[in-house]
């Protein structure tokens, strides 16, 4: 049985997203590293093992461990990339 349910919209994933940049920027954070799942469904609208980075100032990242495809259909985020391994993520970070 599959489960069906509803793309949550681009516009608000977006808006969340932005809500949570002006809190990073509040704090002067540079970043906001996601991995629990259900706070990462809600920043991004896809359900997997995934790591959401968040940005003050540029667009978010989300990177998925297994289905690509399945982040691509299910999230509005952008820019989204698959990775085998933590390591791949510290790039990222540093800048």
């Amino acid at each position: 049985m599959e489960f069906i349910y509803d793309k949550i919209p681009e516009e608000e994933i977006y808006n969340r997203i932005n809500k949570l940049k002006i809190k990073l920027n509040e704090l002067d954070l540079a970043i906001a590293i996601i991995y629990y799942p259900v706070n990462s469904y809600y920043f991004s609208g896809c359900m997997q093992d995934q790591i959401l980075l968040v940005f003050p100032d540029k667009d978010p990242i989300l990177f998925v461990k297994r289905c690509y495809e399945r982040a691509r259909n299910d999230s509005s985020i952008k820019d989204i990339i698959k990775y085998n391994s933590l390591k791949e993520l510290k790039s990222y970070i540093n800048e």
